[in-house]
């Protein structure tokens, strides 16, 4: 196939949202998210990332439920949802590791005590879906697209706290994590589009990330609002929707956003033929 007819097979698909993990791999390298939303390859996902997945589905429930819940169930009815999204043999792979999972969630659930830890405070939405108008661009709008794990209401000071749960398979460097400015930035533009979705006044949201480690250490990290670093963040997310209407595959940049300093030592498409890293080649199309 020549390279024209390479170019022109893989042409950016253009729609009219963005989601802030779509963000955040944009920012991070315009190589993977290529691979990623522009060619529609998705990775096969791995163990500590499907065990995230389950915790989380777990963690809808319960905060439904309240004390009304058997951790066993929910453990078994997560865990056969989520299998259904994998291939044969991830199934095989990852039920090796069901009995240690089940035992290392039981600790987590515990270790939250989510009724007592958010003893003052109501559920008003578990995994609230947002679809809010960014910004309209060169005559279309754009809208952000994401869900919200947990939105709670202080019974006594009427005050709203969003929460977004985070696995770990280690405790947290919490002057890091606040030095992060995508990990920030996360919840703050939460914040954002949740005030516009539900019509609470955003000066009455809080926001707070809740680590569930894996050796079931539960770590609290409030993030204070800031209004201004918000609009920074929306302001970079409108010009990074702007930069992929105008994506060339041809000029795909490497960039490393934030601390971290090995990207591609963690990219799954690190040195294969998927990556053009090496060579500003187009990234051959995935059979």
């Amino acid at each position: 196939m020549a390279e024209e007819d390479i170019i022109a097979a893989i042409a950016p698909q253009i729609k009219n949202y963005i989601s802030w993990s779509e963000f955040a791999q944009f920012k991070s390298c315009e190589h993977k998210y290529y691979i990623s939303y522009k060619l529609d390859y998705k990775a096969p996902t791995n163990l500590t990332m499907w065990a995230g997945n389950v915790i989380h589905s777990i963690m809808e429930e319960i905060c439904h439920k309240g004390d009304n819940y058997i951790f066993n169930e929910e453990f078994e009815k997560s865990w056969e949802i989520n299998l259904q999204k994998l291939t044969e043999a991830q199934i095989i792979d990852f039920t090796q590791h069901k009995d240690k999972l089940r035992d290392r969630f039981a600790l987590i659930v515990s270790n939250l005590a989510f009724n007592e830890r958010f003893k003052d405070y109501k559920v008003l939405h578990t995994e609230l879906k947002i679809l809010q108008k960014l910004a309209t661009i060169d005559g279309d709008d754009f809208f952000f697209k994401g869900y919200v794990d947990l939105i709670l209401q202080d019974e006594i000071t009427g005050e709203v706290l969003i929460v977004d749960w985070k696995t770990s398979g280690k405790l947290w460097d919490l002057r890091k994590k606040l030095a992060d400015k995508m990990f920030v930035g996360q919840i703050l533009t939460y914040r954002h589009f949740v005030s516009l979705a539900t019509g609470i006044p955003i000066e009455k949201i809080k926001c707070r990330y809740v680590a569930l480690c894996d050796n079931g250490t539960i770590q609290e990290l409030p993030i204070f609002p800031d209004q201004k670093i918000t609009k920074e963040y929306l302001d970079e997310m409108i010009d990074a929707v702007i930069s992929i209407k105008k994506l060339d595959p041809k000029k795909l940049k490497k960039q490393r956003f934030g601390p971290a300093k090995i990207l591609c030592d963690w990219c799954n498409y690190n040195n294969t033929a998927m990556c053009n890293a090496l060579k500003n080649q187009v990234p051959i199309i995935p059979k």
